[in-house]
């Protein structure tokens, strides 16, 4: 028979964060007790959880694409003042530049997040057709943002095209 000491020291030796752990029992059953059961809503609360979150990942980096390839150049667009009427255009300067520092604006340029060490600057004059006199000087990008990826934007058939002087 088992004295009450025998008893404290066998307790005191199966407890276990709070469990009590027969010592005839196996180890899988054990873990088996103490590891919960998954139920339905919890794997549904789980994939739901994950699908929102990998929707919002990747809204978000689309986002971020799309704000300077898309947003920019149309809110640029909105904000740039064209004139609605159509204008008599002529280049009186074309000059193709290499350097860093002299290229502080290109007409045309392949990738619009590089650096420029090389540039096309095209510098036209205009005037509205009712408006012949008064002539003004500005410069001719490609686009509203001066730059883009081919094949939309392939800047040396734009600049034998639109660059020559007249």
């Amino acid at each position: 028979m088992k004295s009450s000491r025998d008893f404290e020291n066998s307790f005191s030796e199966s407890t276990h964060s709070g469990f009590i752990i027969n010592p005839v029992e196996s180890k899988s059953e054990v873990q088996a007790k103490i590891e919960p059961v998954k139920t339905v809503k919890s794997k549904i609360r789980f994939y739901a959880t994950f699908s929102f979150a990998f929707i919002f990942i990747c809204s978000f980096s689309g986002l971020m694409f799309l704000v300077p390839l898309v947003v920019d150049p149309a809110l640029a667009t909105i904000t740039a003042n064209f004139v609605d009427a159509p204008v008599q255009c002529r280049v009186v300067h074309s000059q193709y530049i290499l350097g860093a520092r002299k290229c502080a604006w290109s007409s045309c340029r392949e990738g619009c997040t590089k650096d420029m060490y090389e540039c096309n600057q095209v510098l036209v004059e205009y005037s509205l057709e009712n408006e012949a006199t008064r002539k003004q000087r500005a410069a001719l990008f490609v686009n509203i943002k001066g730059c883009g990826y081919p094949p939309s934007v392939q800047c040396s058939s734009w600049i034998d095209e639109f660059g020559g002087l007249n």
